[in-house]
Formats: C-alpha cells, structure tokens, sequence
C-alpha cells in the first residue's frame, strides 16, 4: 500500500509471480485500518542510502500502535526500540518471519507488550513534551 512512481519499474522485482503480493497503491488514511487488520507482519524495507540514514519513518510508530509485528531494514532510528526485527539480509528477513509466524501464544503476548510500551513512549504528546522539557534546560 502506498504510492507508486513513474519512474520505478515494479517488474523488475518480478513480484507478480508471487501470489501473496498485491500492489495496491495509494489508500486513503482512513482506510488504512482495515488493511492492517489482515497483515501478519508489518515492514518498512527501506533501501539503506544517505537519505534513510537520516530518516524517522513515520510509519513505524503506527505499526507499534496496530500492535503487529514490525521488520526493518538496519535504518538507524529503527535500532532504537525493542519491538523493532532488524534485518541486513534476505536470509535474515526469511528467518525473523519465521520466528515471527512461530510465536508461542505467550511469546506473542509478551511482544504485543513491547511494542504497547514502544507506541505509548512515542505519541505525539509524548514527543512534544521531550522537546518542551529540552527547551526548558536553556
């Protein structure tokens, strides 16, 4: 889900030869929750380059808030929460997957409790607070 671009040719990653992958383009906001209800696992596979290097996806902190699992490419800012799988390569990726659809019950009850203290540390409310409280000290 999400933008496609003009000058991105999606073919080239042959994904149409998989039957468990849709390119469905832009989805209004709102409907985004019904989307995310029907995902196992969510990810931001970001190609790391000097602009990701920089980059605090969004994105990842309405994952932590859907309480589904999340994987990342190795993007810096991801590193910092514990909910957050990290991969560096394609077997990597393969194996935190199935770690992840193998999850114990109480495996994923203790996860779902992670990424609940990772969301609540990183409302909105929460950031803005940090930033007064930073502006305070000068």
């Amino acid at each position: 889900i999400g933008p496609t671009y003009p000058n991105y040719d999606l073919s080239q990653n042959k994904l149409e030869n998989y039957d468990n992958i849709y390119i469905l383009g832009a989805k209004p906001y709102t409907d985004l929750p019904t989307y995310i209800k029907k995902i196992n696992i969510l990810t931001i596979p970001f190609k790391l380059n000097d602009i990701t290097a920089s980059t605090s996806p969004v994105k990842l902190f309405e994952y932590m808030a859907a309480n589904k699992p999340i994987i990342t490419s190795n993007m810096k800012e991801c590193r910092r929460y514990k909910s957050v799988n990290i991969y560096q390569t394609t077997d990597q990726f393969e194996v935190i997957v199935e770690k992840i659809m193998n999850m114990t019950s109480d495996e994923s009850k203790k996860y779902v409790k992670i990424l609940e203290k990772d969301a609540k540390d990183n409302t909105w409310e929460k950031r803005a607070d940090m930033i007064i409280d930073y502006l305070n000290l000068y």
